[in-house]
């Protein structure tokens, strides 16, 4: 059964434009393309954002972590998972979603990982993508690529993006 939604989300937030953010939300974005099109072309996308940015081994590390964390949220979803179609920093709010549990797996909150990850999937059986963010927190870590804190902000600051809350990570 094919969990991805096709249509373009609404942007629910902006992520920070820092590397660490960028680098996550091109990752999902391109492995996203790349399932839900069929088309492998798109992980040359994801590879090529990774191996500009970092050396060839903490490339490769990452990419690996990458595909079996978006594996599993592919397989283990019990409901469509949203994702935009652009590289804009405008994230949606399952975007938002995937920043909170790898932001929570770097800073060893199991709880917010346990909570982060149900909404996510739509199911209390969490165990294998928790421990997927975590893995993929310890190698983002690794190449100093740290998650900034997530901070609500509203819409007259971001107006361009969204009316009502936003969140910005």
């Amino acid at each position: 059964m094919d969990k991805l939604e096709t249509s373009t989300p609404v942007i629910t937030g902006v992520h920070a434009n820092a590397p660490a953010e960028k680098m996550l939300i091109a990752q999902y974005r391109s492995w996203m393309h790349c399932h839900d099109c069929r088309n492998l072309g798109f992980l040359d996308c994801a590879w090529a954002t990774l191996a500009t940015a970092l050396p060839f081994e903490s490339a490769k590390a990452v990419f690996s972590e990458c595909y079996i964390f978006m594996r599993i949220l592919r397989r283990r979803a019990c409901r469509p998972i949203e994702w935009r179609n652009d590289l804009r920093p405008g994230i949606c709010d399952d975007e938002c979603l995937l920043l909170r549990l790898v932001a929570a797996s770097q800073t060893h909150d199991a709880f917010a990982e346990i909570s982060v990850a149900a909404e996510l999937l739509g199911t209390h059986r969490v165990e294998a993508l928790v421990a997927a963010s975590r893995s993929l927190a310890r190698a983002l870590e690794a190449r100093h690529l740290r998650l900034e804190p997530i901070a609500e902000v509203t819409a007259s600051e971001f107006s361009a993006f969204a009316q009502g809350s936003v969140t910005v990570h």
